[in-house]
């Protein structure tokens, strides 16, 4: 199966935290139009009627399928600073994006 998109340990590891704390089965990424730079990154909880619109990408994340051509490729990442946690996207087919990340352009 063709690796869609990576995960490192430390994004992998929160992502399981915020899926048990929340009792959620997974969480879908799915990517929306909005934000300062036209696209933006959103992380939601799967319910049963999403199985046929999603790719698995391992036993705590879901890609929307719509999704999957804006986001090959894509590293997530969990940074960490003074001001708490947050996930960073690496994005290799963005040409812009937002200062805080959240947000891009392709």
């Amino acid at each position: 199966m063709r690796e869609i998109i990576k995960i490192t340990a430390n994004a992998f590891n929160k992502l399981k935290v915020i899926s048990k704390d929340q009792n959620y089965r997974k969480l879908v990424l799915s990517v929306k139009t909005g934000g300062c730079n036209g696209l933006s990154y959103e992380l939601t909880p799967m319910d049963s009627t999403d199985k046929d619109q999603t790719i698995e990408i391992n036993e705590v994340l879901s890609l929307c399928k719509k999704s999957e051509m804006y986001v090959i490729g894509t590293t997530i990442d969990l940074q960490k600073t003074l001001m708490g946690e947050t996930f960073r996207f690496q994005n290799p087919q963005a040409t812009s994006k937002c200062g805080c990340g959240e947000s891009f352009h392709m």
